[in-house]
């Protein structure tokens, strides 16, 4: 067994990582291609697959209905991952606690998306969410690993982007127009003159 072999498996063997908060509090420490990152594109990938094919199955009215919903929710999960961010570190300042991040962006734009399919965001919404946001999920910059209310907020709040990002194309058959590459990069600078 060669030396870096053995040292993979040590580091396998390690118990997860732990730190303590400002607060005394002791919280994990997210690994990326841990067991629990699995896990949670796992349970994404099947939840996903599950609400497209039995939106695909419904009449229209009931998938506008299941649209309708899927933008509730992602209306929901901002507020959610401000809370759940504050309750995981209390002493987070409230500058980081604004939902200014993209993917943050991307959930109104998709909740937009979903009460209005075949707008024109709905180009801004497919092409930047399918880029960044799957991105953040193979990758995630998650500080705080399974249980804590952050890691919850994080995966549901990404995975929900591209569920919804999916969900037009595959459940109202809308084709995305190649000049919305144009307007997903031109959102994208416009953010980041605005950020």
């Amino acid at each position: 067994m060669t030396r870096i072999t053995a040292q993979f498996r040590h580091k396998a063997s390690m118990p997860h990582p732990i730190e303590t908060s400002a607060e005394g509090t002791l919280l994990p420490l997210f690994t990326q291609y841990s067991l629990s990152h699995f896990a949670a594109l796992a349970v994404a990938a099947i939840l996903g697959t599950w609400v497209i094919r039995h939106a695909g199955k419904q009449n229209q009215a009931e998938k506008h209905r299941t649209a309708r919903i899927l933008g509730w929710l992602c209306l929901a999960v901002i507020p959610g991952g401000v809370l759940a961010t504050h309750f995981t570190v209390p002493s987070t300042p409230w500058e980081e606690l604004l939902p200014l991040h993209f993917c943050d962006i991307m959930l109104v734009c998709c909740a937009w998306s979903m009460f209005k399919p075949y707008s024109p965001i709905s180009n801004c919404t497919y092409f930047c969410s399918l880029a960044a946001t799957a991105q953040a999920l193979i990758t995630p910059s998650l500080e705080y690993d399974y249980p804590t209310p952050l890691y919850f907020s994080f995966f549901t709040s990404h995975s929900l982007v591209i569920l919804c990002a999916l969900f037009i194309p595959l459940v109202f058959k809308w084709v995305p127009k190649s000049s919305g590459k144009f307007l997903a990069q031109l959102f994208g600078i416009c953010y980041l003159i605005a950020i």
